[in-house]
């Protein structure tokens, strides 16, 4: 089992949940010129939590599934960031991590190294996906902390 690598999956669930914390609402609008706010984070990261989820579902289920990229720059006018609660984003991402953190601590070692098919990169292990994940919550928590800076 890759057990660091989920364990820094927890981690940076927490880190992330850890820096919106008490966060006000103007806090959480405000956007320096050509960047987003922390609310846009917010339901980004939300957004990738849900698309990671499936892949490592389907990893689990299907053998070397299609892994299908995200443009993260479509999502905010296509997912209606501007009209998203930032709480509601918040509670589903700390609900799908949750889930997400049951299910793979439960998982056989072998089915860490199940793969799916990413069109850019080939063959990727459920480690390499989760790994990939932990790694973009933990870009965007310091992206956040630079902002509330």
């Amino acid at each position: 089992m890759s057990k660091e690598t989920l364990t820094a999956y927890k981690q940076a669930g927490l880190d992330l949940l850890g820096s919106v914390e008490g966060l006000s609402d103007a806090q959480l609008h405000a956007a320096p010129e050509g960047e987003w706010s922390i609310a846009y984070i917010v339901h980004h990261l939300f957004d990738a939590e849900t698309y990671f989820a499936t892949r490592y579902m389907n990893i689990l289920i299907y053998e070397n599934p299609a892994i299908i990229p995200f443009d993260e720059e479509k999502l905010p006018a296509a997912l209606a960031y501007e009209n998203r609660s930032v709480s509601g984003s918040l509670q589903g991402l700390a609900g799908i991590h949750v889930v997400m953190e049951d299910l793979l601590s439960h998982i056989s070692d072998e089915k860490w190294n199940r793969t799916g098919n990413h069109p850019e990169l080939g063959a990727v292990t459920l480690t390499q996906v989760l790994a990939k994940q932990t790694g973009h919550l933990a870009e965007h928590v310091q992206q956040i902390k630079k902002l509330i800076a």
